[in-house]
C-alpha cells in the first residue's frame, strides 16, 4: 500500500489485543492529505520480524463493537486519527525546515 502526496491507502490506528500479548488491531484506511477520509475493515496483527505486520485476522466493523463496545472502537479511531496528525505536522515541519534552508543558502551565495 502506498500513499502519494497523502492521498491514498494506509494502515492506522492501534488498539491492543487484551487477550493475547503482542497481538492489536489496526484499521484499512484511506486517507486525503494524510487523514482518514474512509475507514475499512479492522485487522488482527502483530510485528513481523524485519518491520511491518503479520495479518491474523479481518474483522467488519460490528464484530469489533459487539466485542469492546463504542468507546472502546471511539479510541480506536482517535488513535489513527493522531497518527495521520502527526505525520502530517512531521510533513509541514520538514518542509518548513528545507525551505528555511533554502532561504538561507540564498542569502549566503
Amino acid at each position: 500500500m502506498r500513499r502519494v502526496n497523502g492521498f491514498g491507502p494506509a494502515i492506522a490506528g492501534w488498539y491492543r489485543e487484551p487477550n493475547l500479548p503482542g497481538f492489536y488491531y489496526k484499521q484499512f484506511v484511506v486517507t486525503a492529505l494524510f487523514m482518514p477520509v474512509m475507514l475499512g475493515f479492522i485487522y488482527l496483527v502483530s510485528d513481523a520480524e524485519g518491520g511491518g505486520w503479520r495479518f491474523h485476522a479481518r474483522l467488519p466493523f460490528g464484530h469489533f463493537v459487539k466485542r469492546f463496545g463504542w468507546v472502546a472502537y471511539l479510541l480506536f479511531v482517535l488513535t489513527a486519527l493522531l497518527e495521520s496528525a502527526l505525520m502530517l505536522v512531521a510533513l509541514l515541519l520538514a518542509l518548513a525546515f528545507a525551505y528555511g534552508v533554502v532561504w538561507l543558502l540564498k542569502g549566503v551565495f
